[in-house]
């Protein structure tokens, strides 16, 4: 079976609320989209804005270029300036949205089923005219085949000499549930034999259940979105789905996996939706255990690792053990392990006991705080290389923002004024001049949060949360304070000591 997926990110994924790409992010998207292998992409609601129309113009003029036309859709309704907009733009593939219960067709559009049948063939005969090829959405269809299945018969019947390359069934609402979907898609094949695909909602959460259940009944397409964007609660996962469908029930996409990461990561970023830390596959949390049981067990014979937690895999870095209240000796002797540490048994379990206070106090401790704890528990300081000792911002609405900083490296005193942006701009420009006077290139910064706690007060204390890259290694630090840039500085000094501390050299027992 040749599964075909559709993915509607750029159409269905921009109707989250507060989502709307640029023309130059559509065309970015859609880029890296065909290039991961997707078969086919909706692109866009025909008839919208301008600046839509430049952006679908835009992205077919290269597909053509590229010989990726075909693979481009949008999605169209049943009035002629829909497709006349589709062909002006140069797609030539129409999602024509159609209605797929019949409670729709007379309350929305006032129709009866044979006005309605007859409306959508006026509009696929005219699409023909131009050359422009008809998929047709039934819209609504899961509560069509609960309340009125008598209209999808009727609609499918009609339909069933017209020019429709396929027969798209939305479960517009997310109301099915697994078993639903695997019998109203068998149903369907078997009474009107064709070509259909399955688009998912994630209303009770099935998107993705619904959407296998759909593959093993055996339907020819399925659609899906990046990061389950889409109306409401979304749509099923692409990533989800095609990582299931491999590892589970042996059907390769021939997706190129390594890059779901960096898909997924490009949608984050310009959409502004990030996933949950725990999302399947590509979250955060994916490979991380918390529980020291866990980290024991994979110390001695990897008894808790998945084909989801290998090394490399979706462009992931390897496991890692998270340090918190339920941290066992395993997983500090894995992290010591990791930043090339020695500490005796003695050492280990007064470190792992301080772990433990401070995860209690639901306080976020990641590896660079392992060597902060380590050089105040055991008087090593060695293990912080790096201080910084002063810092004055200069910040004027309308004026320069400056940054004078003063720092420790070594034992040896540095002190440096930079400009930049804002205050932590301009010190991290002052710390980067003083490290290049040491020849050390300090980590690219890739993500920035800032969170305050609720209550509103303005003197709450305030956690940085800095992920950075160096040497092609993700890394993660906090800071805590009650400006969120000393907070900055303060995540910014834990890195920087994690990276400069030379990992090769051991502390002796």
């Amino acid at each position: 079976m040749q599964l075909e997926i559709m993915d509607t990110t750029l159409r269905d994924g921009e109707q989250t609320e507060g989502v709307a790409f640029s023309k130059q992010e559509k065309l970015a998207i859609a880029k890296k989209l065909l290039n991961l292998g997707i078969h086919r992409i909706e692109v866009a609601s025909a008839g919208t804005t301008k600046e839509e129309f430049d952006a679908v113009s835009s992205i077919c003029r290269w597909a053509k270029k590229n010989n990726y036309l075909k693979n481009i859709e949008v999605l169209a309704f049943i009035n002629k300036k829909s497709i006349d907009w589709i062909y002006e733009s140069g797609c030539r593939t129409a999602n024509l949205l159609c209605k797929g219960s019949l409670r729709h067709a007379k309350e929305q559009l006032g129709k009866t089923k044979k006005q309605h049948l007859e409306d959508v063939k006026k509009i696929i005969k005219y699409a023909g005219s131009k050359d422009i090829d008809v998929n047709l959405y039934l819209e609504d269809w899961s509560n069509g085949m609960k309340e009125s299945k008598d209209f999808i018969y009727y609609m499918l019947d009609g339909l069933q000499n017209s020019d429709i390359k396929r027969i798209m069934l939305p479960d517009t609402l997310g109301v099915l549930s697994p078993e639903q979907t695997y019998s109203f898609i068998k149903e369907i094949k078997e009474k009107f034999p064709g070509k259909y695909d399955f688009h998912a909602h994630n209303d009770y959460g099935l998107a993705t259940a619904n959407t296998i259940h759909a593959v093993l009944a055996g339907i020819d397409g399925v659609h899906a979105t990046i990061n389950s964007l889409g109306e409401r609660t979304g749509n099923a996962s692409l990533i989800e789905i095609a990582v299931v469908l491999k590892d589970i029930y042996n059907i390769d996409l021939g997706f190129e996996e390594s890059k779901y990461q960096e898909m997924s990561d490009l949608v984050a970023g310009l959409s502004g939706k990030k996933p949950s830390y725990n999302v399947p596959i590509i979250g955060k949390n994916v490979k991380t255990q918390t529980c020291g049981v866990h980290a024991d067990g994979d110390q001695k014979a990897n008894l808790y690792k998945t084909p989801l937690t290998s090394p490399g895999r979706f462009s992931k870095e390897k496991i890692k053990y998270a340090l918190g209240k339920n941290v066992g000796k395993a997983s500090i002797e894995m992290n010591l392990k990791d930043l090339g540490i020695e500490l005796s048994s003695k050492q280990i379990k007064i470190l792992r006991d301080e772990v433990a206070e401070i995860g209690q106090k639901k306080e976020q401790i990641t590896q660079p705080d392992l060597l902060f704890l380590i050089a105040d528990l055991f008087e090593q300081p060695e293990m912080v290389p790096f201080k910084i000792l002063d810092c004055i911002i200069k910040t004027e609405i309308n004026g320069e923002r400056s940054a004078y900083v003063k720092i420790d490296y070594k034992g040896n005193i540095m002190k440096q004024k930079a400009k930049g942006d804002g205050g932590y701009d301009a010190a991290m420009n002052s710390i980067k001049k003083m490290l290049s006077k040491k020849g050390i290139e300090p980590p690219k910064l890739l993500d920035y949060n800032v969170t305050i706690p609720p209550g509103g007060e303005t003197s709450a204390l305030t956690l940085a949360s800095i992920g950075w890259k160096y040497n092609n290694r993700k890394m993660q630090s906090h800071g805590i304070e009650t400006d969120q840039t000393f907070a900055a500085l303060k995540a910014t000094e834990k890195i920087l000591n994690l990276i400069l501390r030379n990992g090769n050299e051991y502390i002796k027992k």
